[in-house]
């Protein structure tokens, strides 16, 4: 069985390519309907939220996964607690954490994409943008271990330096980055609309497919508890995205973390409408 899943990312890809050859009409209708998508909903709310982002990164400031999660979206919560443990600032236990409850929605995304686009409420995107970050705020405060002096270098500070501004040299294009950010998000989410296309086709429920990718999830306005547990899981997709530019990362620990935190977001939600 280990080995087998260990294989996934061979025969999975080989498979879905027999598939699109065998029966290509799901894959181009979900490809389309993840284009409109994003045409639609994710770039015009996004886009300049990420622009002016990228204009501060430009004049030096690192912000803190959490912030940085938060403002610039998938997975730039990842990214930045990666370059933290890189500069040893952090802990390896601690950024395998950092990189899993920092990797959240965007502030636009939830509140434009989501709560003004989606569900045509913005109050209802300020109540799901509130969830998420009291849900991440616990999961830190729950799982991020404090300092410890056999486990560190000298240099590494401790967990509070979550809040702490990091400055940069670095410079590049904003606009440039901003489209390579842009563009690496949309495609991702017009080949997971594919897939799910392709599955749908097969007739596996909802709920299993909004699990791969949580825009194409949301967007069918499914009960809020569940919209905040897609948020805080993240899915599928953007697992991949991580993955990919976090190698250090352990793979288990994140989905872990996430599942903990999709779930911690959902109760919260019902609880609130509860009472």
């Amino acid at each position: 069985m280990i080995i087998i899943f260990r294989k996934a990312k061979i025969w999975l890809p080989f498979l879905c390519f027999i598939i699109l050859i065998l029966s290509p009409k799901p894959a181009i209708s979900g490809s389309l309907t993840g284009i409109e998508l994003c045409l639609k909903t994710i770039i015009p709310t996004m886009l300049p939220f990420i622009i002016l982002i990228q204009f501060l990164i430009n004049n030096g400031i690192i912000l803190p996964p959490l912030i940085a999660g938060f403002l610039c979206g998938f997975p730039t919560g990842a990214i930045t607690s990666h370059e933290l443990y890189k500069n040893n600032r952090i802990s390896k236990s601690n950024y395998q954490t950092l990189a899993a409850i920092s990797n959240n929605a965007s502030l636009g995304f939830i509140l434009f994409a989501v709560g003004f686009a989606i569900y045509r409420s913005i109050k209802i995107g300020w109540f799901l943008l509130i969830i998420q970050i009291v849900t991440s705020l616990l999961m830190w405060l729950i799982f991020c271990r404090k300092r410890n002096k056999n486990d560190l270098p000298k240099q590494i500070h401790n967990r509070y330096s979550l809040f702490t501004i990091h400055y940069s040299l670095n410079k590049s294009n904003p606009f440039k980055q901003s489209a390579l950010i842009m563009s690496t998000i949309c495609t991702t989410i017009i080949f997971f609309s594919s897939l799910i296309s392709m599955l749908q086709s097969w007739h596996l429920p909802p709920p299993l497919t909004s699990l791969i990718e949580i825009t194409n999830g949301i967007s069918a306005v499914p009960p809020l508890p569940f919209t905040s547990f897609l948020l805080g899981s993240s899915g599928l997709c953007v697992a991949f995205q991580t993955f990919s530019v976090c190698p250090q990362i352990n793979k288990q620990k994140y989905f872990l973390l996430k599942l903990t935190q999709g779930l911690l977001a959902a109760i919260l939600t019902s609880f609130i409408f509860l009472f």
